[in-house]
């Protein structure tokens, strides 16, 4: 892919009288050497490390060990650790997760798990920063520019929620906690932001984020359905890692349909279906619905300037699928008494009875009465609301189910109103010709992404998949990734015009 991409990006920003296409020539294979040399020696200085780390702290040891050897080999190769950190989360989701994440209570492994976020976040900032491999008159544009300025007053507003959450009397725990989360969408965005000097690099990026998340999943699906036939019941657990397994699907799913590399497919296939097992084995409606509403976006949006035969091809599958999805789901709730009939359950449901959406709408309501007491910065950071969930009992949380919610409850309507403008300009960037043409597999991957921005807006009715720490630095990077391909659409805009202008 980055190959590709950065061919691609290498014609537009050539001298003019340079635009006529050149055949491609076989790159030398150079002889490792410098920090290639040294790559095998580090990486297996820091599995003995962590080995004997594991050995005496166990769980949380090794998770911050392999956190402190990805933030310093930051300094080594940044946009490296940056896909790293999106593997460590993976990691952690897989292998280190003793608690479900929900309820009253906060997991134990949060603890760790944020000091090891911490720790990749503080070691990408400052190696960022003394990076030579950063184009700093490219940074200071892109900073400059209208997403930057948005996400900016954006994290002003974070900030000063903060502020007003501690002035109120919030605890200043879950106060440093949610802050932490919503810091670390900006945080990833500039990261991204700096570090992509180019779409070939937010290419190859996503390229390995992909298989970090599909090999995850495979893992998780091979463990719950282990466990599942092992057991004769269908064995359900949630995790944060069915997030990244909805955004990855949408993107494998761009690449199987969109790209023309045939070569490509076996892998985007294979992606798409261990991500969309994983989810669900996981049994979480919001990510396959989101997935699935964010495809069809997608296809719409792919065919729009397709005609003949895709458009065809697309009717006729559309009268399929409306002919399959009954019968299929008469076959699935005939055999409920199987495993199949029991995953099948979580998915076919009457909404009026589902308790998950009751919950919802009582936090919702409860959120909506506190904000409107205090409408311009809601209740700050820290804030806690008491729900009634039908059917259990009365509990008392400091976050919300509904992203929206949370986004209202911690920052008000002034946060709400930067959040939006911040989400129009990025859909601007995205919807303004992701299936241009020249590269197709700059459009491809320039499709993708804006796909994940559509699955992650549409989860956010779910929970605050922007301000959570679990989940931001991956949704803030997907971001920095849109606006990185847009520069491409800008610079196919402005080529035909400075043509014109040489050729007279």
């Amino acid at each position: 892919m980055g190959d590709v991409t950065s061919f691609a990006h290498a014609a537009l920003v050539a001298p003019a009288h340079r635009w006529t296409a050149a055949p491609l020539r076989a790159a030398k294979v150079a002889p490792p050497a410098g920090l290639d040399l040294l790559r095998p020696v580090y990486w297996i200085l820091a599995g003995i490390v962590a080995g004997v780390i594991y050995h005496y702290g166990r769980a949380e040891g090794l998770s911050i060990a392999i956190a402190a050897s990805i933030a310093l080999w930051a300094f080594f190769e940044p946009r490296l650790s940056l896909a790293l950190i999106t593997g460590f989360m993976i990691f952690l989701f897989v292998f280190f997760q003793s608690t479900t994440p929900l309820g009253e209570d906060l997991p134990q492994e949060f603890f760790y798990w944020g000091i090891g976020v911490a720790l990749i976040t503080t070691g990408l900032l400052l190696a960022t920063v003394f990076s030579r491999e950063v184009d700093w008159k490219l940074a200071r544009a892109r900073l400059a520019s209208l997403p930057s300025v948005a996400m900016l007053l954006l994290l002003a507003v974070i900030l000063a929620s903060a502020i007003d959450g501690i002035e109120v009397g919030n605890n200043f725990f879950i106060v440093a906690r949610q802050l932490f989360g919503c810091l670390l969408l900006p945080a990833f965005f500039y990261l991204g932001l700096i570090l992509f000097r180019e779409p070939s690099d937010a290419a190859r990026w996503l390229g390995r984020v992909n298989w970090i998340v599909a090999l995850g999943s495979v893992w998780y699906v091979a463990r719950l359905s282990s466990l599942s036939f092992s057991h004769g019941f269908y064995y359900r657990e949630q995790s944060p890692l069915v997030a990244y397994s909805g955004a990855i699907a949408v993107v494998a799913w761009t690449n199987l349909f969109h790209n023309r590399r045939a070569s490509r497919h076996l892998s985007s296939a294979i992606q798409f279906v261990m991500c969309v097992l994983a989810i669900l084995l996981m049994g979480n409606r919001a990510a396959l619905g989101s997935a699935l509403a964010a495809i069809a976006v997608l296809t719409v949006v792919g065919l729009a300037k397709r005609r003949g035969l895709s458009l065809a091809l697309a009717a006729c599958l559309v009268v399929v699928a409306m002919g399959l999805i009954p019968y299929a789901i008469t076959q699935l709730t005939e055999s409920r008494g199987g495993i199949t009939g029991q995953i099948a359950d979580r998915f076919i449901f009457a909404l009026s009875e589902d308790r998950s959406y009751q919950g919802r709408v009582a936090q919702t309501e409860v959120v909506l009465n506190m904000v409107n007491k205090q409408p311009v910065l809601g209740a700050g950071m820290g804030s806690e609301n008491s729900v009634f969930i039908p059917g259990e009992h009365r509990i008392k949380v400091a976050s919300v189910d509904n992203g929206w919610g949370f986004l209202l409850l911690k920052m008000g309507y002034l946060g709400l109103a930067v959040f939006l403008a911040l989400i129009g300009i990025l859909l601007k960037i995205g919807l303004s010709g992701p299936t241009a043409g020249g590269n197709g597999l700059v459009s491809t991957t320039r499709l993708g992404v804006l796909g994940v921005f559509i699955y992650a807006l549409i989860s956010f009715l779910g929970g605050p998949i922007f301000f959570h720490f679990s989940i931001a630095p991956f949704v803030g990077t997907f971001l920095a990734a849109l606006v990185t391909l847009g520069e491409t659409h800008e610079s196919k805009n402005r080529r035909p015009a400075a043509a014109a202008a040489i050729a007279t």
